[in-house]
């Protein structure tokens, strides 16, 4: 906290990570009457209505006493960090959307309103103060809590949407019951009188209030819901206040680290409220907090077909039997519904149910042990046998090490692949080449070339049925893509077009991994789709020398 309030540090290097907007935060720390080192800020008892020169001989006097400590004070929000608290809170959101709105609430409220054209509102930790220095003792109407809750309904109040208002309330009565473990307040507490003040005022019917405390049993559906609700009210806070912005001739000068900061933000906010075709979906808050120490995929079969399969995730809470059981026994949602299961998520994809446990942090690497029952294994290059944790690993680091990142459009950095073989059918080639193709493991002697894949290929060597990919980039986007490969007889044409999808994603900075799943892998398959990668690699790179060898040589220069 300084006293001018110019929070810029010239010598500061650092610029991997962006700043707080510092006004907010110093308004929050006068609001909360947090000692410094021992010494009470000067703000907190300072007298209001007093002149420049009569406050000054008064701060001269107060720090001779000793006890206190100048830090500064302001009397408005400006318009431009108003804007980066509403953007720092989107960024927010995700980890706890409804502790964002109710800020974000607070500094939308900052700005002047279209209504009020000379005055500017107050501050709220000037609201505080004031109405401490009012109150008597154990008087609960000057807590915090009720003024910036004030603060709050009278600013929607204002904007004259109901929608939005009851948004707010549900917000505030979250908040007060502890969102998102959802429960009422200890009876005859400060929370729990302010709650039932709220109930009263706002006339609440017994169903809606019910619904409001059951939030913990709301199917994941609702809840997410509720979360992308909360997340589209900051959205349009922050419109709302661009709008009321947009006759401001008076730019103020920032410096480039400010600069770039607003940068990072946008393109952080952008990550949250742009979805993208393919992105893996989110969890809500709530699932998201729970700690998930054991996690299992199970295959269920979605028909006779053997190679139509449905992936469910569970979470399983305490020691119980085996889910591979319940999976068999088709008892899957009665599994569910007991108190040692959570289905958490299904989908007809292996690697999209793992990504999206993953992408969504229920997977915690050291802390999560997540397991897979099915007919099939994964295997890696070689035929070396692989787990989950290798699909974590090849797609680590799942969210940006810092904020440069976000200076720039994203591009693709990791690519995983997995290749599905649900058919079982075991050949030996014996027409006469060199090469033996077998899907035993061990095989560490043959070699898949063209050649031997085409002949494979008529003794109906078994082949993927489809390629599954997901792909992260330098934001943290984890996409999903699948490739259907049964409509291609052609074992080779097959490594192809895995290939050529690869190239697509594949850029400098990229690297991809492929794995395979099947009960017996194929020998050198993986290796194949990775020469032919590799090959094509090397003939774009010629092409392009080649391009530029024909050019004129001063265009060269």
């Amino acid at each position: 906290m300084k006293h001018k309030n110019i929070f810029d540090n010239p010598d500061d290097d650092d610029n991997d990570s962006i700043a707080v907007p510092e006004l907010l935060l110093k308004e929050e720390f006068y609001r909360t009457f947090i000692m410094v080192a021992g010494k009470i800020p000067l703000w907190a008892v300072q007298p209001s209505g007093l002149e420049p020169e009569q406050l000054s001989i008064w701060k001269k006097k107060a720090l001779e006493y000793g006890g206190f400590i100048d830090l500064g004070t302001f009397d408005t929000m400006p318009v431009e960090e108003i804007q980066r608290g509403l953007l720092w809170q989107i960024c927010k959101a995700p980890y706890d959307p409804v502790k964002s709105v109710i800020k974000a609430s607070m500094t939308a409220s900052y700005q002047r309103s279209e209504k009020s054209k000379t005055s500017l509102p107050v501050l709220l930790c000037d609201k505080v103060k004031q109405r401490f220095g009012q109150s008597i003792i154990d008087d609960y109407a000057a807590d915090p809590y009720i003024i910036a809750f004030e603060r709050i309904l009278e600013f929607y109040t204002e904007i004259g949407d109901p929608r939005a208002l009851s948004q707010v309330k549900a917000a505030i009565f979250f908040r007060l019951c502890g969102f998102p473990l959802v429960a009422l307040p200890a009876k005859d507490s400060p929370k729990r009188k302010i709650l039932d003040r709220y109930v009263r005022q706002w006339q609440l019917s017994s169903t809606r209030l019910k619904k409001l405390l059951e939030y913990q049993i709301w199917p994941e559906s609702e809840k997410t819901l509720f979360d992308h609700t909360m997340i589209e009210r900051l959205s349009v806070l922050y419109k709302r206040s661009l709008d009321q912005d947009s006759d401001n001739s008076y730019p103020i000068p920032v410096s480039s680290k400010k600069e770039m900061d607003l940068k990072i933000l946008k393109n952080k906010v952008n990550k949250i409220i742009h979805k993208k075709k393919g992105v893996l979906p989110h969890c809500s808050t709530y699932l998201g907090l729970k700690p998930h120490s054991q996690m299992t995929i199970i295959a269920k079969k979605k028909d006779e077909n053997i190679k139509s399969f449905e992936w469910l995730l569970f979470s399983q809470v305490q020691n119980s039997p085996s889910l591979s059981n319940l999976a068999q026994s088709g008892q899957e949602q009665k599994g569910a519904k007991d108190k040692n299961y959570s289905l958490l998520y299904s989908t007809e994809y292996f690697l999209k149910t793992v990504g999206w446990s993953m992408s969504n942090h229920l997977y915690i690497r050291g802390t999560t042990n997540l397991k897979t029952r099915s007919p099939f294994k994964l295997y890696k290059s070689m035929n070396k046998e692989a787990d989950c944790d290798d699909i974590y690993l090849a797609l680590q680091p799942w969210m940006p090490l810092s904020d440069e990142p976000f200076l720039s459009e994203p591009f693709w950095e990791k690519i995983v692949v997995l290749l599905f073989t649900a058919n079982d059918t075991t050949v030996s080639s014996n027409t006469g080449d060199s090469a033996t193709v077998s899907s035993n493991t061990g095989d560490s002697g043959t070699e898949l070339t063209h050649k031997s894949i085409e002949q494979s290929d008529t003794d109906k060597l078994h082949k993927p049925e489809h390629a599954e990919f997901l792909v992260r980039n330098s934001w943290g986007e984890i996409f999903f893509e699948v490739m259907n490969l049964e409509q291609i007889d052609n074992l080779e044409k097959r490594c192809y077009h895995t290939a050529m999808k690869i190239l697509e994603y594949h850029e400098k900075q990229s690297h991809y991994t492929i794995f395979q799943m099947a009960s017996k892998p194929i020998p050198k398959l993986i290796q194949r789709i990775k020469t032919i990668v590799e090959d094509t690699k090397v003939l774009k790179k010629n092409s392009d020398m080649n391009n530029i060898r024909r050019r004129p040589y001063l265009d060269t220069i």
